[in-house]
C-alpha cells in the first residue's frame, strides 16, 4: 500500500470522532486510575458499544446528561472538576497533536489561535468538535471512576446504566430515519434521447452555499445567470465526501450503498453510474475508496500539495478534457475544504479560497470554448457537504447541510429554484440528460425544472 495513502486513512480514522473518542479515553483511563479492575474493561467495552450504536449523534448526549446527574452526585464535585479538567486537557492534547498538526503541517501555517476558537463553535462528527468528544470523553471516565467504590455504586451505576441502554436504542433508531426524508416517491420519468453530449460536475469539497454567495466569484456567477439555481439544495448525513460521493453516483442513501463516513474502503458495492457511463472522477484519496476497480480514477494528495492541491488536480482534468475522454467528469476541488479545516469557514481566507477556485472554473470554461465543446456540455457547480466552524459531519447545522447547486449549458433553461432537493437528485437527472438508464437502487427524482 501507498505510504501516503496509508496516512491519509490513519489521519482520517484518529480524527473521526469514531476513533478519536474511544482511543482518548482508553489512554486517559490507563493513565489516570491507579486501581484498575476487571471490570472496568467490560464496562468500557459496554459504554464504547452504546456510543457507537447512537453513531455518536449529540442526541445521544440527552441520556447521557440525565445520567451524569447520578453520576456527579455520587462522585462530588471535586472529583467531578478533576475528571472534567483532566478530560479537557486530553481533549486539547490530542486535538492539537492530531488534528492541529496535521493542517499545520499541510498549510505550513500555526494558527493556535483559530484552532482553540473554532474547535469551540464547530459541530461536527470529528475532534474538531470540543464540546461532544470532551463530555464523551469526561462520562466515559466518571463512569469507570465511579466503579471503583464497588457495590457502593452499584445502584447508581445501575440506573445510568439502564437509562444509557434505553438512549442508545432511542439514538440508534433515530440516527436511522435521518436521510428518509431524502428518499423521493415520484415515479421517473422513462429515459429518451440525450439532451447533452457530456456533463462536467465541479464539486467544490466543504463548499457552503452562504459564502459561495458572499464570495467574488464572476464565473459562477456567469453559470447561474445562464443556468438554474437550486436555493434550498442539501446533502446527506453523514456531511463526508464519501457517503456524499457515494450517494451521488449510486442515487441511494448511506443506509443502502454502505458507505457512512470517511473510513470506508473498499470501492461501491451496488450498481452506480461509472459502471454504464463513461467516467472520468478527479480527486482525493477519497475517491480512491469509494471506486471499483475498472473505475477511471485520479488522485492527487492533500498531504504533498495543499495550496496547489486544485491546481495539480486541473492538470489531471486539462489533459482528459481535451481529448473529450469521457461523457461524464466529476471533479472534487478540495482547496475550500482545506482552508475551511485550518482557518475556519467564517474566515476571509475561506472566501479568498472559493474565489481561488472560482478562477479554476473560468479556466475550465475557457479549454470548452478552445476545443469547441462548450454549446455541448452541462455543468453542474455543487458541493459534497458544506463547513460548521471547522469541520462538518453531523448535518445539524444548516451551514453544513446546505449545498450550492447550480445547473448550466447545453439542455438548461434559466431560473431560481425554492424547492426542497437533495444529492440524491443529482443521480437520475444525470442519466436523464445523457440518455442513459436510471442506477439500480436510485432513491432519488429527476429535477425536470432543470430543462429549457
Amino acid at each position: 500500500m501507498d505510504v501516503l495513502l496509508l496516512l491519509s486513512w490513519v489521519f482520517y480514522y484518529f480524527i473521526n470522532i469514531n476513533g478519536f473518542v474511544p482511543i482518548v479515553a482508553i489512554i486517559g483511563y490507563v493513565i489516570f486510575k491507579r486501581n484498575k479492575k476487571y471490570t472496568d474493561i467490560v464496562l468500557m467495552g459496554i459504554l464504547l458499544l452504546f456510543f457507537f450504536m447512537a453513531d455518536f449523534y449529540p442526541i445521544f448526549l440527552i441520556p447521557i446528561a440525565i445520567s451524569l446527574i447520578f453520576l456527579i452526585r455520587k462522585t462530588g464535585l471535586k472529583q467531578t472538576l478533576i475528571v472534567l479538567l483532566f478530560s479537557s486537557f486530553l481533549y486539547y492534547f490530542f486535538f492539537f497533536a492530531t488534528y492541529g498538526a496535521a493542517y499545520t503541517f499541510m498549510s505550513k501555517s500555526f494558527i493556535f489561535h483559530n484552532y482553540l476558537i473554532n474547535s469551540l463553535i464547530t459541530f461536527s462528527d470529528t475532534s474538531a468538535n470540543a464540546i461532544v468528544c470532551i463530555i464523551y470523553i469526561f462520562f466515559i471516565l466518571l463512569f469507570l471512576n465511579l466503579n471503583q467504590k464497588g457495590k457502593e455504586a452499584g445502584k447508581t451505576l445501575s440506573i445510568a446504566f439502564l437509562i444509557l441502554l434505553i438512549g442508545a436504542f432511542a439514538s440508534n433508531a433515530y440516527v436511522n430515519d435521518l436521510n428518509s426524508n431524502l428518499i423521493s416517491n415520484i415515479t421517473n420519468p422513462d429515459i429518451s434521447s440525450p439532451k447533452t453530449s457530456r456533463i462536467i460536475i465541479l464539486a467544490v469539497d466543504g463548499g457552503r452555499y452562504d459564502k459561495m454567495l458572499e464570495a467574488d466569484t464572476p464565473n459562477i456567477d456567469m453559470l447561474t445567470y445562464e443556468g438554474v439555481l437550486f436555493d434550498s439544495a442539501e446533502t446527506i448525513y453523514r456531511t463526508k465526501t464519501e457517503p456524499a460521493f457515494s450517494s451521488l453516483l449510486s442515487g441511494a442513501i448511506p443506509k443502502i450503498h454502505g458507505v457512512k463516513n470517511n473510513l470506508y474502503v473498499g470501492g461501491l458495492k451496488i450498481d452506480a453510474l461509472p459502471d454504464f457511463i463513461d467516467t472520468g472522477m478527479y480527486g482525493t484519496v477519497h475517491f480512491k475508496d469509494i471506486a471499483k476497480p475498472d473505475w477511471n480514477v485520479k488522485t492527487v494528495s492533500n498531504l504533498e500539495h495543499y495550496y496547489d492541491f486544485d491546481e495539480e488536480l486541473m492538470k489531471l482534468v486539462m489533459m482528459d478534457l481535451k481529448e473529450d475522454r469521457f461523457e461524464l467528469y466529476i471533479i472534487d476541488f478540495s482547496f475550500v475544504d482545506l482552508v475551511g479545516h485550518t482557518w475556519g469557514s467564517d474566515s476571509i481566507e475561506y472566501l479568498k479560497a472559493w474565489e481561488k477556485t472560482d478562477i479554476l472554473f473560468g479556466m475550465i470554461l475557457d479549454q470548452l470554448d478552445e476545443s469547441g465543446l462548450r454549446n455541448g456540455t452541462t455543468i453542474i457547480i455543487m458541493a459534497d457537504h458544506g463547513q460548521s466552524g471547522m469541520d462538518h459531519g453531523f448535518a445539524i447545522m444548516e451551514s453544513e447541510k446546505h449545498i450550492p447547486l447550480i445547473f448550466s449549458g447545453k439542455g438548461i433553461g434559466s431560473n431560481v429554484i425554492d424547492e426542497k432537493v437533495n444529492i440524491l437528485d443529482l443521480n437520475p437527472t444525470i442519466s436523464y440528460l445523457l440518455g442513459k438508464r436510471y442506477t439500480e437502487n436510485v432513491q432519488g427524482r429527476v429535477l425536470l425544472d432543470v430543462l429549457e
